[in-house]
């Protein structure tokens, strides 16, 4: 009998993701963050603090499978949602707002995890 919390695909690829952009210099504000019925996978600043990124993550454990493509419209919509409440924080802070994507792929050793910017355009929508 296992004894214990079993860690899921989806908290595996978000601590992988993290992981990653800490080594790239991003500063993780918040993970699982509620914004209203929404949540956001991670909130992270920039290296050079100029970018306030909604990071959205994917993960599969299949090889064959692009993570990329279980984001839906549905999920687009949440995620514009929450930029448009978070605005006035990169607002007051003076950053810029965007979207991210990072997709964890555990189906290969070591994992493949690829990083996309700006995935959902902000423009005039907030």
């Amino acid at each position: 009998m296992f004894f214990g919390k079993r860690n899921t695909t989806g908290e595996i690829g978000e601590r992988l993701a993290r992981k990653f952009l800490r080594k790239l210099g991003w500063r993780i504000v918040k993970k699982n963050l509620r914004v209203g019925r929404d949540e956001i996978d991670i909130l992270a600043v920039s290296p050079m603090g100029d970018t306030l990124a909604l990071v959205e993550v994917r993960s599969t454990e299949n090889p064959a499978k692009d993570p990329r493509e279980t984001v839906r419209h549905q999920k687009r919509r949440c995620m514009l949602r929450a930029a448009r409440q978070l605005r006035s924080q990169a607002s007051i802070h003076e950053c810029t707002l965007r979207i991210d994507l990072i997709t964890v792929n555990l189906g290969f050793s070591p994992p493949r995890v690829v990083y996309f910017e700006k995935v959902i355009p902000l423009g005039g929508c907030i």
